[in-house]
């Protein structure tokens, strides 16, 4: 709130007073948000054409998923349980919260067909609050899919739990999916103890209700997990995996809030997770793996957060600088320097997710407003972080401080900035002066009349760059570039060719429910882009992102993350695979072939 009102205030002290400080403002910021977005866009280019290989390269292997899943006499099966002395097990952890059986269904049905999942663990992560109905769900559930998994069960989170601080002081716990998951983990932990699996080679996918993962998605994370454990240094405790998420399973069905949403939310997801292959950072995002000795020892989830993802990667990070920290203190006496070992690893095959439909129009925008006053709430974390790094301050001693610990701090910090605060800070000077160039009759006073010849003149840079010439100009290559990133995104993962003679998997299926125009869907695909990007963007961005954030600004300021969740509808419909064989075909493997 801060960084707005004084935003705001240095703005329309500009406008109003001293020009010069409003054409400063704004520059930066331009300049700023180009930057960010335009890499962002350029990295999702190039990572759609690394995703399309990849999902080229596995082509087989997917085609062939649902056969193995549903068939007791696959060779390739028998050689998989001829595993090494400590396998890998993949302990899949789906919180939800009324969400509707069929979609969940599609998703555990999407499981089954993965590479190796006769040895998956899976866990439903029930809320209690439900009541009867999530208990009925859940069996049903479990008679189905049960025998097609190593292990199946349903957890039921307590609605009456605390969330207690290292001060002391003790919270009621958040409803949502942060506190499902502390509690799910830990019952999950339990249930693998019992079992006689030591949680070293246990690596826990968090996924939501309605994800859909690629055939070979558990497979990748498991070679590298086996690769890092191998080479002994100790990194595969301090490794996540992160796949990028696209919200358009329902995407034709969907209404025109989501999919602006979706557009520009995956181009940033999709471009951070590319960007990783070549130095990057990011942040988890929605659905990740990382490894249960990892969760037990950082305990990255708490009962009284809200944006569960980013708040498990931001304390996952923080807690690998304080051990390290005190594993040298231990080891040497002194603290020698500290480089960060966690880093987050990406996975180019994409999930396949939903967006917010609900069962008319005016409903599917209502529940699209309150998604996006929850996902705006998440700017609660780059508080969290700037608290985290204050009290790295006054703990590590300066030994402890190295040009690599300096610089990822720095990068970690400015992500959640960049994601939740960024485009706020961006329009409000930008506003402002859009306002300010319209009523100089779209002229700004002190800046040049014309765009050539005044090369010489200072002010001319400082002008150009904050769009005082033309206000619509610098919006031009952001604009293109979100229609084709959000183009080639949906098409190379949802308009794939499929071939009638092979057996479909789900996340094959999954084709954005696009239909076609002249026979063509990628030109339907391309006439919804140019009508929402160019036409609805302007008039729904407003609502959709300023009005939410400032409310959650607000929120965060008076209530911290006290918030009542709501959760958001999903309108896919299930249907049938054309591999379409009796659950009861799967084959059951006890933990004692593991």
């Amino acid at each position: 709130m801060v960084v707005l009102v004084s935003l705001l205030t240095i703005s329309l002290l500009g406008a109003f007073q001293y020009p010069m400080l409003l054409l400063v403002t704004t520059a930066i910021f331009n300049v700023w948000m180009w930057l960010w977005f335009v890499s962002y866009a350029l990295s999702t280019l190039r990572g759609v054409r690394v995703a399309r290989r990849a999902v080229e390269a596995e082509a087989t292997s997917a085609d062939s998923s649902c056969k193995r899943a549903f068939s007791s006499q696959d060779p390739v099966m028998d050689v998989e349980l001829e595993a090494p002395a400590l396998p890998i097990v993949h302990l899949v952890i789906l919180p939800n919260y009324k969400e509707d059986a069929s979609i969940m269904a599609t998703t555990l049905e999407s499981l089954a067909q993965t590479n190796g999942s006769h040895g998956f663990r899976v866990l439903l992560a029930m809320e209690e609050r439900e009541g009867p109905k999530a208990k009925e769900r859940a069996a049903g559930l479990e008679r189905r899919f049960a025998s097609c998994f190593s292990s199946m069960s349903t957890t039921f989170h307590p609605s009456d739990l605390v969330e207690v601080h290292n001060d002391g002081s003790e919270i009621s716990e958040i409803p949502g999916k942060s506190s499902n998951l502390k509690w799910a983990v830990r019952m999950g932990h339990e249930q693998c103890e019992d079992s006689g699996i030591s949680s070293s080679s246990v690596v826990v996918t968090v996924a939501d209700a309605d994800c859909i993962f690629h055939a070979s998605y558990f497979a990748k994370v498991g070679a590298e997990y086996d690769e890092l454990r191998a080479a002994a240094n100790g990194q595969h405790q301090w490794t996540i995996w992160q796949a990028p998420q696209l919200p358009f399973r329902n995407y034709f069905q969907s209404a025109a809030p989501s999919r602006i949403w979706g557009y520009i939310a995956s181009s940033i997801e999709f471009g951070g997770v590319a960007g990783l292959q070549h130095g990057g950072n990011h942040m988890t995002f929605s659905s990740f793996s990382l490894p249960l000795d990892l969760i037990q020892k950082a305990k990255p989830w708490d009962g009284d957060v809200i944006a569960d993802d980013h708040h498990c990667f931001l304390k996952c990070f923080l807690y690998s600088i304080h051990s390290q920290a005190s594993q040298q203190m231990q080891l040497e006496g002194k603290c020698t320097g500290v480089y960060p070992t966690l880093q987050v690893r990406p996975i180019m095959l994409p999930v396949k997710t939903t967006s917010v439909e609900d069962k008319n129009c005016q409903k599917s925008w209502t529940s699209r407003f309150n998604q996006a006053q929850r996902h705006t709430q998440g700017v609660a974390e780059l508080s969290y972080i700037l608290l985290g790094l204050w009290d790295l301050l006054r703990s590590l001693p300066r030994s402890a401080y190295t040009c690599a610990l300096v610089c990822k701090v720095f990068r970690v910090v400015l992500v959640p900035f960049s994601i939740n605060m960024l485009s706020i800070c961006h329009a409000i000077p930008y506003a402002v002066m859009f306002l300010y160039w319209l009523y100089h009759r779209q002229e700004v006073p002190n800046c040049p009349h014309e765009l050539w010849g005044q090369l010489d003149r200072p002010e001319f840079y400082l002008c150009a760059l904050s769009g005082a010439f033309n206000m619509v100009v610098p919006c031009i290559l952001p604009v293109f570039l979100l229609i084709v990133t959000s183009y080639f995104m949906i098409s190379a993962s949802f308009l794939q060719d499929k071939e009638p003679s092979k057996p479909q998997t789900v996340w094959l299926q999954q084709d954005g429910e696009i239909p076609r125009t002249l026979g063509s869907r990628r030109l339907s695909l391309i006439i919804m882009l140019l009508i929402d990007v160019c036409v609805l963007l302007p008039v729904v961005m407003p609502f959709y992102g300023f009005v939410p954030n400032v409310r959650s600004y607000w929120n965060v300021m008076l209530r911290g993350n006290r918030f009542k969740f709501v959760s958001a509808a999903k309108g896919v419909e299930t249907r049938h695979l054309e591999c379409d064989a009796p659950v009861s075909r799967c084959v059951t493997k006890s933990n004692d072939h593991l």
